[in-house]
């Protein structure tokens, strides 16, 4: 990776961290979950690959703070032209971000930052930056289920393989279920949307699961994941969709 490409994204994690590191106190609490397994993508590439995701929440007296790391690697077997079988990379990819949840006074509602980092390999692009500010609030919340909003505006940085630069305001809104189906079993559904004002791409995401408990810490996790651009690169499709089963382990 070049310096000028680690320049945005340095950038982008200093503005994060350096807003939030100060506001650390010494009572916190600290909860996340491990993935790892399998995932089967139907799309711009058909194979199976290895899946590694860690998320965590911190929680502040004033602050509620979200870190989220994804992982994906994929290497698929084919025929070349004279029927030999060769083996090459199809995925690689990295997504980084975090965010920051200020509790306001009224129950419920947040004003929260949001910056992420997306490096992925054979989709059109060397690296996406978003940088998003906006207003969150829960709409439900009983024994056994919650309803979370996000909306609010932002900006996006992207490279493409070319080296060609895009960037502009977007629009973000994300819609976050959560359902306790049973005593060991959970449902799960989030959905975001990154709407370009400027006529550039915009990216929609959606990701349906299903996790039931084997132990105290340990849970199975069965996803759908579906993730629709507006304007992908040339020669790659609009629509993705992953099918993922993975252990999940909670601390």
């Amino acid at each position: 990776m070049t310096s000028r490409k680690l320049q945005p994204i340095a950038a982008t994690i200093l503005m994060i961290f350096s807003s939030f590191n100060s506001l650390a106190d010494s009572k916190r609490n600290y909860h996340g979950d491990v993935e790892l397994g399998a995932v089967v993508t139907t799309g711009n590439t058909d194979a199976v690959s290895a899946k590694t995701a860690i998320n965590v929440e911190q929680e502040f007296t004033e602050w509620r703070t979200e870190y989220v790391v994804d992982a994906q690697y994929q290497r698929s077997q084919f025929e070349d032209d004279e029927g030999e079988k060769q083996r090459e990379t199809t995925e690689q990819q990295i997504f980084l971000s975090y965010q920051g949840n200020y509790k306001l006074k009224e129950p419920n509602k947040t004003f929260f930052m949001l910056g992420s980092y997306n490096d992925e390999r054979f989709n059109g692009y060397n690296y996406q930056i978003t940088a998003v500010t906006g207003y969150g609030w829960r709409l439900l919340e009983d024994k056994t289920s919650t309803v979370d909003i996000e909306i609010g505006p932002g900006y996006t940085w992207n490279e493409f393989d070319n080296s060609d630069k895009q960037q502009g305001t977007i629009f973000h809104g994300a819609f976050k279920y959560e359902k306790q189906l049973t005593v060991a079993t959970r449902f799960k559904q989030d959905i975001t949307i990154d709407a370009s004002f400027s006529g550039a791409n915009s990216k929609s995401k959606l990701e349906s699961s299903l996790i039931a408990d084997i132990n105290g810490r340990l849970a199975m996790k069965v996803s759908l994941y579906v993730e629709y651009n507006t304007k992908p690169d040339e020669d790659i499709r609009s629509v993705d969709t992953e099918t993922g089963i993975t252990l999940v382990y909670s601390f």
